[in-house]
């Protein structure tokens, strides 16, 4: 994992004069008494998520007599890792890294992945010669040396800076299209494939995996059948991102790969409980990591790796044109309309503009045009009905869209709005799967306030629908102006902890300084047009209590704080204490914990579970409710930078903060049953999150 760079960013912070505040931050003495959090009102912590299939193996090519298959599998993995070790070796000695962050994380990952051979290769050795397979003399397959001083590549491969070739050891998205890869030796190959057949000798050939071909070596050098896996030099990384789920007894288990920060696990990496009474950790990857990580996790009984392959051909198509006719007819969610009816398409950024508009002609939906134009000239609307011209009687804020991949978030929030309208202005109620409404409860949301902001990050969506490949970030180009370096995570760019190398224990990534990761978190907290808009709407609506920003695709609904474990009885353990500088962010740790006052815990907790159940309740998929920081820490997120105003910005009213990532299916890009099961599923939680923060309190 690289390491980062950042600046550090000196903050004031002020005070509110309410009765609940921060005491005043102690001067410079050893152990200096932290400001303190109020406790009229508390915070949750969180419960995880859902599980996957064992993964499947290479089968070992038998020479000579058979081996057990999961001695065979062991082998595989053995052979994979010294592979690996051998790459980053001579990886290293060519001085292929560009800058010193990578040189210091390929090191450091040598070391880890050399303490895990000597480990495999003792136990596989032990059971080697236990049953006669050994020879006298052991010699490790493609050695992996302590110091490698030879200038020679990396056996069965060789360097194609210059020339690429179609197998490639170095992931592009991490390393950069312009870094060296390496490529199996094709004279070395086409050898090992003219000795396929030859008794004793080298086989070479190709296995099947999915979808995708990777070449494999086997070879008895020491009198037994071993498949030479060579993942890293595997098929170049495919366009599409396929979900996976890891499954294992215990969220601990997952530590190791959510450190991986070239792994995509959208929002948050959250483990959910599953019916077995295991976790589940959903990322996305590429099927070259995929393969990566079954061979690396074959020799580990506790995890294994479920995915599930999604043909682009199935999901659901983005509209084309203008359904709304430029803002004069008015969107039908699914709750007015007639059981069984679906929506077609996917709203086009053009649109989720057309929509709001039609929001406004048709049922008079003032409209408000945010400060800042986006990076590529977009202005952004926010829509806000139920409670009158006085903005200070609003206190539900909705926003989606801030991840541009994430489809149909916008639809949710637009349709879920068009639906209350259509039920107000009829009389009637809310019907979505087996989840009803009454006409007094549409009244009684509406009459709370609602803000919607439906697309936050409008250039990434409109490049996202273009290109279908996946884009999460902006499209600010300041930092880096092609490929993957282009843009900046939205939601890592928030003002809460944003200066996460100060704020952070060594070693946490909670977000990313390097413009070419999903995680990047801008040049400054707020540097984003998007961000500062998001921003002012709490300005704009004053007393905006309840908060939910809406993404896909895992199926839970996150709560504060998502910076470290949640506690209710040290007040001075908290964000704003200097004194913890460098200790936040690893879970299950005493050395920091943040602090929520119990009642607010308490009153997020209620809310959450209300919400959870009725999304369940629609059609019966699985949901759950958790504190946002699962299974590793983040920083410069909405939710949190929601609760956190309170205690950091003067006068700030108390927001509570939810991200809720709908989908449970795992995809980004919903299949057409997908996105209309999502539209019920989100709506019937929006009701029931309104009705339970009703029931809590808006003021």
């Amino acid at each position: 994992m690289p390491i980062r760079k950042t600046k550090t960013k000196t903050k004031t912070k002020t005070k509110g004069t309410r009765h609940q505040k921060i005491a005043p931050r102690p001067s410079q003495s050893a152990p200096p008494a932290p400001p303190t959090l109020s406790t009229s009102q508390s915070h949750p912590p969180r419960p995880p998520p859902s599980a996957p299939p064992a993964p499947t193996t290479l089968s070992s090519s038998q020479t000579y007599s058979p081996l057990p298959p999961q001695l065979a599998n062991k082998m595989v993995s053995l052979i994979h890792l010294s592979t690996q070790i051998e790459s980053l070796s001579q990886a290293l000695s060519y001085g292929l890294f560009a800058t010193p962050s990578d040189q210091h994380a390929a090191t450091t990952r040598m070391t880890t992945l050399r303490t895990k051979y000597t480990a495999f290769r003792t136990h596989v050795d032990s059971e080697l010669t236990s049953l006669g397979y050994l020879p006298s003399h052991t010699n490790t397959p493609f050695p992996p040396s302590s110091s490698s001083s030879s200038k020679q590549p990396p056996k069965l491969m060789t360097d194609v800076s210059k020339t690429p070739g179609p197998y490639t050891a170095w992931h592009k998205h991490k390393y950069g299209p312009t870094s060296p890869r390496y490529t199996v030796d094709k004279a070395l190959k086409r050898k090992a494939e003219k000795m396929a057949n030859t008794p004793g000798g080298m086989r070479a050939g190709k296995k099947q995996r999915g979808e995708m071909e990777s070449d494999y070596v086997e070879t008895d050098s020491m009198k037994y059948s071993l498949v030479a896996s060579l993942i890293l030099q595997s098929t170049v990384v495919l366009g599409d991102l396929l979900p996976v789920h890891f499954k294992a007894p215990s969220p601990a288990h997952f530590h190791d790969v959510v450190r991986n920060d070239t792994y995509d696990f959208g929002c948050r990496p959250v483990a959910q409980p599953t019916e077995d009474g295991q976790f589940k950790l959903a990322a996305w990857l590429s099927e070259a990591q995929i393969v990566e990580l079954e061979k690396h996790y074959e020799l580990d009984s506790d995890i294994s790796i479920q995915r599930n392959l999604v043909k682009r051909a199935a999901n659901a198509p983005i509209g084309t044109g203008d359904r709304f006719s430029s803002g004069t007819i008015a969107p039908k969610g699914l709750g007015t309309q007639a059981s069984g009816t679906t929506i077609s398409s996917i709203l086009n950024i053009n649109e989720i503009t057309s929509a709001l508009n039609a929001l406004a002609s048709v049922y008079g939906v003032p409209l408000i045009t945010l400060p800042n134009k986006t990076f590529e000239g977009r202005s952004q609307v926010v829509g806000y009905v139920g409670a009158g011209t006085d903005k200070s009687k609003y206190h539900l804020f909705l926003s989606a869209g801030i991840h541009a991949r994430e489809r149909g978030g916008p639809d949710n929030l637009i349709y879920w709005i068009s639906d209350l309208l259509a039920a107000n202005k009829a009389g009637t109620g809310l019907t979505y799967g087996k989840k009803t409404y009454t006409n007094a409860q549409v009244k009684s949301v509406l009459a709370a306030g609602i803000v919607f902001f439906p697309a936050v990050n409008p250039d990434g969506i409109a490049y996202d629908q273009k290109n279908g490949n996946l884009w999460r970030k902006n499209r600010n180009t300041k930092s880096g102006s092609s490929g993957s370096s282009v843009g900046v995570d939205l939601n890592r760019n928030f003002d809460f902890l944003w200066n996460f190398k100060k704020f952070f224990a060594a070693g946490e990534s909670p977000a990313s300084t390097s413009p070419s990761s999903e995680t990047f978190y801008g040049t400054g907290p707020a540097s984003e047009p998007e961000t500062k808009n998001h921003v002012s709407i709490y300005s704009t609506f004053p007393k905006i209590r309840w908060f939910m920003d809406i993404h896909s695709a895992v199926g839970d609904l996150l709560y504060s704080w998502g910076d470290d474990d949640d506690q209710t009885t040290s007040s001075t353990m908290n964000f704003l204490n200097s004194a913890y500088d460098g200790k936040r962010g690893p879970v299950g740790d005493s050395a920091y914990k943040e602090y929520i006052p119990s009642q607010d815990l308490t009153n997020i907790r209620s809310v959450s579970t209300a919400t959870v159940n009725a999304m369940k309740a629609v059609g019966g998929r699985s949901y759950s409710s958790q504190q946002a920081v699962g299974l590793y820490a983040t920083s410069g997120a909405t939710d949190d930078y929601a609760f956190s105003r309170y205690w950091q910005v003067a006068g700030a009213n108390k927001v509570y903060g939810y991200t809720l990532e709908f989908a449970p299916s795992g995809n980004f890009y919903p299949t057409s049953s997908e996105f209309n099961t999502n539209i019920l599923d989100t709506n019937a939680g929006f009701m029931d999150w309104a009705l339970a923060a009703i029931a809590v309190g808006l003021e």
